[in-house]
C-alpha cells in the first residue's frame, strides 16, 4: 500500500512539473498579449469602432422600403360605380440624402476618428502590458537574486558562527561575542524566510498578469546586453543629457499614443462645430416611390410612381440650434487645452524618465565597485577574525555593509531596467531604439 501511494506521489509531482512553463520574458509578453483581460478588452473595443464605421457610411447611400396592405370592406362597400370587398396594394420606395448640414458625411468621418482613437488606445495599452510583463518579470528576479543572496549571507553566518563556536570552547573568545555571532545567524534566517515570501509573492503576481496556473524556470536577464548603454550614460555632462532628452522629447511627441489622441479629438470636435453650424442650413431629400393597387373588382394593378426632391429649413426653435453650436465650440476649446496639457505631461514624463535612466546607469556602476570593495573587505575580516584579531561586532559590521552592497547593485541593475522599460513605454514604442537614439545625437 505505501508503495503504492509513492508512486501516486511521484506520478503527481512529476506530472506538476511537466505542466511547469519555464519562461523567458519573450514569451512572458506573447503570453500576455495572449491573455491580459484589459489588453482583449481594448482589441473588442476596436472591432466594435471598425463595425460602428461601416454603419456610419452606410448612411450615405439611399434607404429603401416594401410596404403592402391588404384593406377588408363591410359587405356592400361601394368603390367608384362598384362593389368592393378588398383592397390590395404594394409599393416600394427609395429616398437618397443629399445635403443635411453635412450631418451624415461628418457623421462617418467622425467614426473614422473613432477607429484612430481606438488603435491609439489599443497601442498604448499594448505598451502599457508589455511594460507591465517586464515589471513583474524583473520583480521576481530581482527577488530571486535577493533571496540567493541572503541564503549565501545565512551560509557565511553559519560558518563564521562554527568558527566562534570553536574559539568559545577553546576559551579564546568571550560569551559576549559568541552570542552576538549567534544572533546575527538567528537575523539572516529571518531575512531569508522574508524573502523567500516575497520571491512567491512576486512569482504569484506575475502568474496572475499573465492568467497562467505555472511556470518553472524564469530566465535571467543578461545584464552585459546593456553593457554598451551603460558606457553611454556614463559621465555624460549636464549639457549633454539635455540634449539626448530633448531628441526623446522630439521622438515621443511624434509616437505617444495619447498625444496622437488628443490630436484626433481635436479634429472630432472640429467636425462637431461644423455639425453644429449645419443645423441652421436647410436639409435636402431625393425621394422614388412606385405604388399598384388592386381592388377585386379590377382585372389588373393599376401603377402610379412620383419623384420628389424635399426641403425643410429649420426656424424654431433656434436657441436650440446656438446653443448647440456654443457647446461644440466650448468643446473644441477644451480639447485644444487638454492636447496642450496632455503633450506637456508626456514631455515632463519623457525627460523624467531618461534622468532616472542616467542616475540608476551611474549607479549600477557605483554599486558594482562598492560591493567588490566590501567583499574584498569582509573576506580579510573573516581571516582575522579567524587568527582572533577583531571583534565579533567589526566581523558583524563588515559583513552587514557587504550585504548592503549586494543587495544595492541587484536594486540599481532593476531600477535601470524598469526606467528603460518607462521610457520606452513613454516615446511610445515596444522597439529598443534606446540606444539608436542616444547615438544619433553625438
Amino acid at each position: 500500500m505505501k508503495k503504492i501511494c509513492v508512486v501516486i506521489l511521484l506520478t503527481f509531482f512529476l506530472s506538476v512539473n511537466l505542466l511547469a512553463l519555464d519562461l523567458t520574458l519573450k514569451q512572458a509578453k506573447e503570453i500576455a498579449l495572449q491573455n491580459y483581460p484589459a489588453y482583449l478588452a481594448k482589441m473588442e473595443e476596436l472591432k466594435s469602432a471598425q463595425s460602428g464605421r461601416w454603419n456610419a457610411y452606410t448612411s450615405l447611400l439611399p434607404s429603401a422600403s416594401l410596404n403592402a396592405s391588404q384593406t377588408r370592406y363591410a359587405p356592400g362597400q361601394i368603390i367608384g360605380m362598384n362593389k368592393a370587398d378588398k383592397l390590395n396594394a404594394y409599393g416600394v420606395s427609395i429616398t437618397q440624402p443629399i445635403f443635411n448640414g453635412g450631418k451624415i458625411w461628418l457623421g462617418a468621418r467622425m467614426q473614422e476618428d473613432m477607429v484612430k482613437i481606438s488603435k491609439e488606445d489599443l497601442r498604448m495599452k499594448k505598451l502599457e502590458t508589455l511594460a507591465g510583463v517586464e515589471s513583474q518579470y524583473f520583480s521576481v528576479l530581482q527577488n530571486q537574486q535577493l533571496m540567493k543572496i541572503a541564503e549565501l549571507d545565512l551560509g557565511s553566518s553559519k560558518t563564521n558562527l562554527e568558527i566562534a563556536k570553536a574559539k568559545y570552547d577553546a576559551g579564546l573568545l568571550s560569551k559576549g561575542d559568541y552570542l552576538q555571532i549567534q544572533a546575527e545567524k538567528t537575523n539572516k534566517m529571518v531575512s531569508v524566510l522574508q524573502m523567500k515570501n516575497l520571491y512567491q509573492t512576486s512569482k504569484m503576481n506575475l502568474l496572475s498578469y499573465l492568467q497562467i496556473g505555472n511556470i518553472g524556470a524564469i530566465e535571467r536577464i543578461d545584464s552585459t546586453n546593456y553593457t554598451e548603454l551603460l558606457q553611454h550614460l556614463q559621465n555624460l555632462s549636464i549639457s549633454e543629457i539635455d540634449s539626448i532628452s530633448n531628441r526623446f522629447v522630439q521622438y515621443g511627441t511624434e509616437h505617444n499614443p495619447a498625444i496622437s489622441m488628443s490630436n484626433i479629438a481635436i479634429n472630432t470636435n472640429k467636425k462637431l462645430l461644423v455639425m453644429a453650424g449645419g443645423n441652421f442650413l436647410p436639409s435636402i431629400n431625393l425621394s422614388y416611390s412606385k405604388n399598384w393597387i388592386k381592388y377585386d373588382f379590377m382585372s389588373d394593378y393599376d401603377d402610379s410612381e412620383s419623384i420628389t426632391i424635399s426641403a425643410s429649413l429649420p426656424i424654431f426653435p433656434i436657441v436650440d440650434n446656438v446653443t448647440s453650436y456654443t457647446q461644440a465650440h466650448h468643446d473644441l476649446k477644451k480639447s485644444q487645452y487638454n492636447y496642450k496639457y496632455t503633450e506637456d505631461a508626456v514631455v515632463t514624463g519623457i525627460k523624467g524618465q531618461f534622468l532616472n535612466l542616467v542616475s540608476y546607469a551611474n549607479s549600477i556602476i557605483a554599486s558594482k565597485a562598492s560591493r567588490a570593495q566590501a567583499g574584498e573587505t569582509y573576506a580579510q575580516m573573516k581571516e582575522r577574525f579567524s587568527q582572533g584579531m577583531v571583534s565579533a561586532n567589526e566581523l558583524n559590521s563588515t559583513q552587514t555593509l557587504y550585504l548592503s552592497t549586494q543587495n544595492q547593485y541587484v536594486q540599481s541593475l532593476y531600477d535601470f531596467l524598469g526606467a528603460r522599460s518607462a521610457l520606452l513605454q513613454q516615446i511610445g514604442t515596444e522597439e529598443d531604439i534606446i540606444l539608436q537614439i542616444i547615438e544619433k545625437n553625438k
